[in-house]
């Protein structure tokens, strides 16, 4: 686990009902580090980096990617990294950048739905200012594979939900 927390308040989310987890709490970077190294000796090349919204602190976010990039050029090792996000990565090209040349190429995103009254209805709004496939085709653009949550059978849901997702 490298980061706790998440600033949304998403209704169905069970992270917004601990105690202060609308505020992040990361782990130490250079522990980060030192345990991928430790991993890596005993032949583990994949790592999943268990959080609850990888960018809920940016500049954190922005520095892990900085010191992966850096650890792996300094030693010669290639690992890769599969992580969760919100969609709104995709507002920010440096740090996509970054985290491909970190070696991040897996990326799951709470899209919950195709469906922007299901969105709204149960407080997703990050996810209805911008089109959701536009979004995910940009984030796609950098060279992530992502990884979508969905959610089904949201009150506004229509019959037409799974037919909208497919589209999507």
């Amino acid at each position: 686990e490298t980061s706790r927390g998440c600033p949304f308040l998403c209704e169905f989310c069970d992270i917004r009902v601990l105690p202060n987890n609308n505020e992040t709490h990361n782990k130490n970077i250079d522990l980060i580090i030192e345990e991928i190294n430790e991993y890596y000796k005993r032949g583990i090349t994949k790592f999943q980096f268990a959080c609850d919204n990888f960018i809920g602190d940016l500049r954190w976010a922005e520095e892990v990617a900085d010191k992966l990039i850096e650890f792996q050029e300094n030693s010669n090792v290639r690992v890769s990294f599969f992580t969760e996000s919100t969609m709104n990565l995709h507002k920010y090209p440096v740090l996509m950048k970054k985290l491909r040349l970190a070696g991040f190429d897996i990326i799951h995103i709470g899209v919950e739905s195709f469906n922007n009254d299901a969105l709204l209805e149960t407080a997703k709004v990050q996810n209805t200012k911008s089109s959701v496939v536009e979004v995910i085709r940009k984030i796609q653009s950098y060279g992530f594979i992502v990884v979508p949550g969905l959610i089904f059978g949201f009150d506004s849901d229509k019959d037409d939900c799974f037919e909208l997702t497919l589209n999507g």
